[in-house]
């Protein structure tokens, strides 16, 4: 009888140890499946709304590149744009600009994206575009009231569809950037200009061309 019992109580002890290790197992996973309840975008989206070195970063960039226009302005035989020749001195200066995360900030779009646990599409992207929410880079802003201060053409070029070039004017304007009527100045994929598109916007004959692609991968001009 007393050997039964002993063997019922270990029987019973080894039991209650192995439904306790089983629920140690399942709650680590659990735990452990928290902590991987993350986004490849987040890091990123962080960095650029929090971290004071970015920021530095983006103006700094910046005001090299308004110290290279005024140098640029200064000498009227510069131009970034080689292909041109002739009498070019006396034509008005352009900068030619990236958009996206060099003018506009969309790190709210990376972050909508974090919080639904989502990759990037296009719907979600137009639909982005269309709410006007990009705030300016950085140090952008300054840059491009200095330039417009000193007569200077702006151009921006952009991946953007066509389709979004109404909701890209109306996010620059909201900053807010001057936009003339003429010439057209956002430069959009799939938009017909005269001349060379993209990176000689409406052709070089009319504006030598200083670039300001710190941090843009689209212009390919020589950078000021």
């Amino acid at each position: 009888m007393h050997v039964f019992k002993c063997g019922a109580i270990l029987v019973a002890t080894s039991l209650l140890h192995t439904a306790c290790a089983t629920t140690s197992v399942q709650e680590a996973a659990t735990k452990s499946s928290a902590l991987r309840d993350t986004h490849e975008r987040l890091n990123g989206a962080l960095f650029m709304q929090t971290a004071a070195e970015y920021e530095i970063l983006c103006r700094v960039a910046y005001a090299q590149a308004r110290g290279a226009l005024a140098a640029a302005l200064a000498d009227q035989s510069w131009t970034a744009a080689v292909e041109q020749t002739g009498s070019y001195q006396g034509l008005p200066t352009a900068v030619v600009l990236d958009l996206d995360e060099t003018v506009l900030d969309n790190s709210r779009f990376q972050g909508r994206l974090v919080n639904d646990r989502s990759g990037y599409d296009d719907a979600a992207w137009t639909s982005w575009t269309k709410l006007h929410a990009a705030v300016e880079v950085p140090g952008a802003r300054d840059f491009l009231e200095y330039a417009a201060a000193k007569g200077v053409t702006l151009f921006y070029i952009t991946n953007r569809p066509s389709t979004q070039e109404a909701d890209t004017r109306a996010t620059l304007e909201g900053l807010p950037v001057v936009l003339p009527s003429t010439p057209d100045t956002v430069l959009t994929r799939g938009e017909k200009v005269a001349g060379p598109r993209r990176t000689r916007p409406h052709g070089a004959r009319s504006w030598p061309m200083t670039t300001e692609s710190s941090f843009s991968s689209e212009t390919t001009s020589a950078t000021s």
